[in-house]
């Protein structure tokens, strides 16, 4: 149906271009023969029309020219909600520099963009280059989409299919009973959300850093937003180790199979050889050890009301913990509906813990695994 095509269009631009490509089409002699002007013409190809009435008329053209089904322009693939395109234009990167960027060819990039199945390697090079997790590059974050400043480009430009945003900068959080300001980097986003949140009892805040911070506002002192090119905050604790969100969501994605993985291994259908390269880099620099890694990727920290703090391997996978959707409540709605304000976790050696949240300030869990748990909750 071609109201399907709208929906999908970043992935029906891609497969029209290939198959220009393989027919020996020109954009001129189609758009002379079908019909459709050479501006909306590009427009398709790109995914960036926004009028679903336009784009439905033309496509009619297209497919009647082109003697295809709109069925047949979107494919079977298992990877049709895959956004590389749509995130690629916006930030105005060629499939050349793509291609060179990450070492996938430039006929293997198109196949991804149009659908095609691709391995997990194939995707999180594409992810690093693009700055995302393989969520956003597949279609299926639940919290907005967390943009890395890579070296590769200095910023991240907003379409209406597609609002991205990058660092804005940092917020600090003073619970009660603590005397210092935990810092997280934020996206502009995430700025917004939390001005337009302030009032409410519970508070969801994704931050660059792989970490989700759930907040009883009730038992929170105070909280700073702190702009990238603001001074450094002078009356309140500042932690110059904190980083500006350069890291890709991507990595804490890869780096538990970075752990388990032999480091010297060739590449793999999991990570590829210049991943692996470049995480060896990332973890010499940081000089984590595998323990800090672990609490980077997978660590969740309950912040008590009366100052204790409390470490926790969540197992955000079982069935039986509800944190992830308490989380994806308060995100959503605001409100929590949690019963008597009492919620289960399981860590991974299948322990049940249940947690009062009123006695609670804050909980940090890891945003990947959170955000995975709440889409599959939503398959």
């Amino acid at each position: 149906m071609l109201e399907d095509l709208f929906d999908k269009r970043g992935i029906v631009g891609a497969r029209l271009e290939k198959i220009f490509e393989e027919k020996g089409y020109t954009k001129a002699t189609i758009c002379k023969e079908s019909g459709v002007s050479r501006p909306t013409m590009d427009k398709i190809l790109s995914g960036t029309l926004t009028n679903k009435t336009n784009y439905e008329k033309h496509m009619q053209k297209l497919c009647n020219y082109l003697k295809l089904s709109p069925d047949a322009l979107i494919g079977n693939g298992i990877n049709r909600a895959n956004k590389t395109r749509q995130l690629r234009n916006a930030m105005n990167i060629t499939s050349e520099t793509l291609a060179k960027r990450t070492g996938i060819s430039i006929e293997r990039l198109k196949l991804i963009e149009s659908g095609a199945a691709a391995s997990t390697a194939e995707l999180r090079d594409v992810a690093l280059c693009l700055g995302v997790s393989v969520n956003v590059l597949q279609g299926m974050n639940f919290f907005e989409p967390q943009i890395a400043q890579s070296e590769f480009h200095s910023g991240v430009y907003g379409t209406e299919e597609l609002e991205l945003n990058g660092f804005w900068g940092h917020v600090g959080i003073l619970l009660n009973n603590r005397k210092e300001y935990l810092w997280y980097p934020i996206t502009e986003s995430t700025r917004n959300h939390i001005l337009s949140s302030m009032e409410n009892e519970r508070l969801v805040m994704p931050c660059m850093n792989n970490k989700v911070l759930y907040l009883y506002m009730p038992n929170v002192k105070e909280i700073i937003l702190n702009s990238f090119d603001c001074d450094t905050p002078e009356y309140v604790n500042w932690n110059p180790n904190v980083d500006c969100g350069e890291i890709p969501l991507v990595v804490y994605d890869a780096m538990e199979d970075y752990v388990v993985m032999d480091q010297n291994c060739i590449e793999t259908e999991l990570i590829s050889k210049e991943f692996m390269r470049y995480l060896s880099q990332l973890i010499n620099q940081k000089k984590w050890t595998e323990s800090e890694m672990h609490e980077v990727m997978d660590g969740t920290v309950v912040y008590y009301n009366d100052g204790t703090i409390r470490h926790l391997s969540v197992n955000f996978g079982n069935g039986f913990e509800t944190l992830s959707g308490e989380i994806s409540i308060i995100y959503d709605f605001g409100k929590t509906e949690v019963a008597d304000n009492v919620i289960l976790v399981t860590d991974y050696q299948d322990s049940e813990i249940v947690i009062n949240l009123k006695n609670v300030s804050m909980i940090q869990s890891p945003l990947i695994q959170v955000e995975n748990a709440i889409c599959s909750e939503f398959d």
